[in-house]
């Protein structure tokens, strides 16, 4: 079993340890519970660099927090150029003002986003269309402390749409 001890020196005359007091708590069931909260962590973290989805943190300052493999495979991008930064740090002008705009609308109406954006990827240069959904992450008090989201890549999607219902002539 685990305890958590404090122990008390107490002075003779001499002014040196004469006797000492111990008061020890039994910590077992915390030291479980911490066991298996890190247990649930690591499952978080195996799930969300395993999942083909993408996906990203940001404060509600707009900066990246962190976000998964997914993510940077999606935009052609390594975690330590975009950790700490803000989508204008790392997005055209005009791209990120769109994205900030969705995140401020976000962050004040704190209600789940859905919307399609272009863009491109980093590596490759191709253009590319995705599907964004973004939720407020609240913590107990209810009071957005970040924001999460998700992007699927539909491009293939778009152009099968796209091939299947030709626009119209004339």
């Amino acid at each position: 079993y685990w305890v958590d001890a404090t122990v008390v020196p107490l002075a003779g005359p001499d002014g040196l340890p004469q006797e000492y007091i111990a008061i020890r708590t039994d910590i077992t069931a915390r030291k479980a519970f911490e066991g298996q909260l890190a247990d649930q962590l690591h499952f978080v973290e195996v799930l969300l660099e395993a999942t083909p989805t993408a996906i990203y943190l940001k404060d509600i300052h707009g900066r990246y927090l962190r976000f998964n493999k997914a993510f940077e495979d999606l935009f052609g991008v390594q975690r330590g150029q975009w950790i700490g930064k803000t989508i204008f740090d790392v997005a055209s002008p005009e791209a990120a003002s769109f994205m900030n705009a969705k995140d401020q609308e976000l962050l004040v109406h704190k209600q789940v986003q859905t919307y399609e954006a272009a863009f491109t990827h980093r590596i490759s240069g191709e253009k590319r269309e995705a599907l964004y959904w973004k939720a407020p992450l609240t913590n107990a008090a209810g009071e957005v402390t970040a924001l999460v989201g998700t992007v699927l890549d539909i491009t293939a999607k778009n152009r099968a749409e796209q091939e299947k219902w030709p626009e119209p002539v004339g």
